[in-house]
Order: structure tokens, then C-alpha cells, then sequence
């Protein structure tokens, strides 16, 4: 299953959208990414991706008061989706919501969508295989292994899967304890899985194997042998969620040779969360190598995980009048990764309009508000020469580019030294 369109309307903030998640030759598109600021929409998308695709075991337990998905001041509201399956057929799923309907008032009125989503449920558990994460997903404590396969925020394993996309509440799956548990049912398979998943997943970082007499996973890092406990709270947070996939990808395609390679859909909102510039920008392309038939619809802030983008698969949420409510999704249909980081910043999908610091914006607001005025005092004219020097020294984008380049041939010179040592 693929996921082709999403449609919302009258959806909590967003009255009326249309996400296509296909190319111009109707392929489904593997990586989309959505900018906007807060409060515009991004994290209801992802839920409502959720939501639609849950089946009504799992849609009880995340749905929770239906008014509270429906837009103020409206009385309906819907979500409709349109999936592909393996063999190339659609399906249409919708959901909708009306005022004061109770929890089994819903479930009637969306009783034939469900009905069928069900039957293909029932045919395969893990048929539309979804997982997601949100910005709230948290370090788990440590579970027993009895524990491990049982216990979540909610009842059922489809509602968990995608439990810290709406409440801050649910847990991950413990990485440290799934391994550990994997390797005692396994053996070997365990750290051959977990090597190919995480041999590469983060910079200067890398799996060494399991302390089984203190029970903890290893990293080899710069400074030697390190627990995960004692790994940066980036590090944990990233290794964290990407270990909750992988116990979810074991569990269910347990007779894969390799469940990475297994189809389905991965929600992340707020994709580079804690992560250092550097590792963004190869998140992408570690996603995408890593788990190659999978379908990923993400959230972000970050201008270094939208550069990463290619044609067609960058969405932004904007509202073009602050005191507007209706929320425009802008779609930009070049490809993000062949601009220049500063070219992609100035577009109106990030709503700047300058790349200087707040600094030089008000130094310049100030110097054209007295330059405007006809009339001058002698306190005004000093005023304007003094912002006039200020302004002279002011930096230039090639001037910037070159402090970068020697702190860059400096910091090479340190390593190099380094080394010859």
C-alpha cells in the first residue's frame, strides 16, 4: 500500500486542502516534506494520514472527542485518501466528522469505509503497514522483555505504532531492551540487523555490540566505548525512534529475510528534531537507502532538511494575510537540492524576504524612516550619519563565504595536526 492523495476539509486549522503524493507519470512519490510555521496545519496532516489508514480497532483509541477534529465554526468535516495497492489498484477511504456526534454515531456514519479497510486488515495484519512519530516522542524507560510486545499507550498495536503523534504521553519501544530480547531469540541475527540499520545511521557513531553482563548496547565513538545512556541526548532521541521502527519492522515481518526492506508508510513530524545541521542534510539519503520501499511523509522547520528535497517533494503551509485564517499549500514543483541553501531560504517558503540578522533589518528600517521625512532635525541628520556608517559595515554574502572558507582551512590545518601527532 501507498498512500496517492490526501484531501482535508474543515480539519481542526485547514478548511479545505489537497496533498498530491504523486509525480507527473502518477508514481507515487517516496519523500514528501511540509514547511510552515507553527500553528499552520503540518502535525493535523500527519494525523489525519493516521487516522484514516488505523482501522476501527485502533481509530477508537486515537480519535478521541470528534468535535475536536472539526474546524471552528463548522459543523461537518472529512478525510478522504486514495491508496495504491501492491498490485496497482486504488482504494478510496474517507472519514468523516459531524458536531456532536459521540464515538458509535461516527463509527455508523463511516461504517462502509471502514467496513472495507477492515476486511483488508482482517486478510493481513499488516496489510497497510503504517508507523509514525511526533515531535513529543520520548526516551522509554526500561521494560522487562515479558513486557515488550504487550504493553503501549493504547490497546491495540496499530494505535501504538503511531501513539506519540497524538499524546505526548506514549512512550517508544526501548531500543536497548528489543535488542537485547532480539538477540536472545535470534542470536547473531540481532546484531546483523542492527549493524545494517545503524552502521552508518549517525556521524562519528557506530554499533559495537551488547554488554550482556551489565545489559546495555555499545557505541564506538571518538572517545572509545560508550553506553547509549551515555550517548548525547541527539543521539538517544534519533537511535531511539529509529529503534522503535526496527522493533515494529521485526515484529510484523518476522519472516522477512531482511523486514527492512518491507513496504509501508513512515509519518515524522519535525524530521531533524535534535539533530545537528550536518546530519539533516544526510537523513534523506540514510531514510531512503536504509528502508528503500518505504513511503515517508515528514514535517519540518529546517532549512537544511528541506534542501535535501528533490523535484516535486517539498509542500509549504502558509497563510498570505497573518489575520487570515485559511491556511494555502504551496507545492514547489523544482527540485530544493539543486539550489543553493541561501536561494531556497529567500523563497517565499520560508516568508523571508532577507538573509541579514535582525540587527541590520532594524538599522535599516530605522535609517529609511528618517530618510523619508522632509523635514529633518539637527538630532535626526546626526542620527542618519551615524546608521550611514553603521550601514558601510554591514556584511555582504561573499564576504561571509570567505570567513567560512578560513575557518573551515583552519579547522583542517587542527586535524591534520592531529593526526601527525
Amino acid at each position: 500500500m501507498f498512500l496517492k492523495s490526501l484531501c482535508l476539509e474543515n480539519i481542526r486549522c485547514i478548511e479545505k486542502l489537497e496533498l498530491p503524493l504523486t509525480t507527473d507519470q502518477d508514481k507515487v512519490r517516496q519523500w514528501t516534506i511540509l514547511l510552515g510555521e507553527n500553528g499552520m496545519g503540518k502535525s493535523t496532516i500527519l494525523r489525519s494520514i493516521a487516522l484514516v489508514l488505523a482501522g476501527s480497532e485502533a481509530l477508537a483509541s486515537l480519535v478521541g472527542a470528534t468535535d475536536s477534529w472539526i474546524r471552528s465554526g463548522e459543523k461537518k468535516a472529512e478525510i478522504q485518501a486514495v491508496l495504491t495497492t501492491a498490485k496497482g489498484e486504488e482504494r478510496e477511504i474517507a472519514l468523516r466528522f459531524e458536531r456532536g456526534q459521540n464515538i458509535r454515531q461516527m463509527f455508523d456514519e463511516n461504517r462502509e469505509s471502514l467496513d472495507a479497510l477492515d476486511r483488508a486488515l482482517a486478510h493481513s495484519y499488516r496489510n497497510y503497514f503504517t508507523v509514525g512519530y511526533g515531535v513529543s516522542r520520548r526516551l522509554p524507560v526500561k521494560k522487562s522483555f515479558q513486557a515488550l510486545s504487550s504493553e503501549g499507550m493504547y490497546d491495540h498495536p496499530r494505535a501504538n505504532s503511531v501513539a506519540t503523534l497524538f499524546t505526548p504521553e506514549a512512550d517508544l519501544v526501548s531500543f536497548e531492551t528489543w535488542a537485547m530480547d532480539l538477540d536472545y531469540r535470534r542470536s547473531g541475527e540481532a546484531l546483523d540487523l542492527i549493524q545494517m540499520a545503524l552502521g552508518d545511521f549517525l556521524p562519528g557513531v557506530k554499533f559495537h555490540g551488547i554488554d550482556k553482563e551489565k545489559r546495555r548496547l555499545m557505541f564506538q565513538t571518538p572517545d572509545g566505548l560508550v553506553p547509549l545512556a551515555l550517548l548525547s541526548d541527539g543521539y538517544q532521541n534519533a537511535i531511539s525512534w529509529c529503534g522503535d521502527l526496527l522493533f515494529r519492522l521485526t515484529e510484523t515481518f518476522e519472516d522477512f529475510k531482511n523486514p527492512l526492506h518491507a513496504r509501508g508508510l513512515l509519518l515524522i513530524d519535525e524530521v531533524g528534531l535534535h539533530l545537528h545541521l550536518n546530519w539533516q542534510r544526510k537523513l534523506r539519503e540514510y531514510i531512503i537507502n536504509k528502508f528503500p520501499n518505504f513511503q515517508v511523509v515528514g514535517t519540518t522547520h529546517s532549512p537544511f532538511t528541506a534542501h535535501q528535497a528533490g523535484v516535486g517533494e517539498l509542500f509549504s503551509l502558509v497563510r498570505h494575510d497573518p489575520s487570515d485564517a485559511e491556511v494555502e499549500l504551496l507545492h514547489y514543483e523544482g527540485a530544493p537540492n539543486q539550489l543553493l541553501l541561501h536561494q531556497l531560504i529567500m523563497t517565499p517558503f520560508f516568508g523571508l524576504d532577507t538573509m541579514s540578522s535582525r540587527k541590520w533589518e532594524e538599522i535599516r528600517e530605522e535609517y529609511r524612516a528618517l530618510e523619508a521625512k522632509k523635514k529633518k532635525t539637527s538630532v535626526e541628520k546626526k542620527r542618519m550619519k551615524e546608521l550611514e556608517e553603521q550601514l558601510e559595515d554591514q556584511p555582504d554574502w561573499s564576504a561571509g563565504m570567505s570567513q567560512y572558507d578560513e575557518v573551515k582551512s583552519l579547522l583542517q590545518e587542527i586535524r591534520d595536526e592531529r593526526k601527525s601527532k
